[in-house]
């Protein structure tokens, strides 16, 4: 199946932080077009 062309530059290298009611946080990293980075994130 082929997908139209898309332009992703508007999130590269751009974070997305969801938090959770329970004040759990997931996050997105999107690293280049091939390549999304994601997982809850842990206070350090």
């Amino acid at each position: 199946m082929q997908y139209p062309e898309q332009d992703f530059s508007i999130i590269l290298g751009k974070h997305i932080i969801y938090t959770y009611e329970n004040g759990w946080q997931y996050g997105c990293y999107f690293k280049s077009e091939t390549k999304v980075i994601t997982g809850f994130l842990v206070d350090r």
